[in-house]
């Protein structure tokens, strides 16, 4: 979206749904969206926004992705199948899934310390 002009400057393509959620990276490099498609995706900034990664995993729609911003960096995905997925920037692979809720999980934030 372009502030200025006030008109869509680019449509991000490759989610089969609806999007739920965006966060940036730390730098700003990185756009991770969440999808009622079960997926995360992320997008280059560097690149036209150009999709690189799909991370699959989550059973039912993904309402909240949010990167850790201090210390190591992860980004975390909250689902409606009421789970969250950590995911490791390094290799994009999942390093822990928290099952534990009753219910989805609509929401997600870092604490500030990590």
């Amino acid at each position: 979206w372009d502030v200025e002009a006030q008109e869509c400057s680019q449509t991000l393509i490759g989610h089969t749904a609806e999007v739920c959620s965006c966060t940036y990276d730390r730098d700003g490099s990185i756009l991770a969206t969440g999808s009622s498609d079960k997926t995360v995706r992320l997008w280059d900034t560097r690149q036209r926004n150009r999709c690189f990664q799909t991370l699959r995993g989550h059973k039912a729609s993904v309402y909240s992705v949010a990167f850790r911003r201090e210390g190591f960096e992860l980004l975390g995905s909250a689902s409606q199948d009421g789970s969250v997925a950590v995911w490791d920037p390094r290799n994009w692979k999942c390093v822990q899934v928290l099952k534990e809720h009753a219910g989805e999980v609509v929401g997600l934030a870092w604490h500030p310390n990590g």
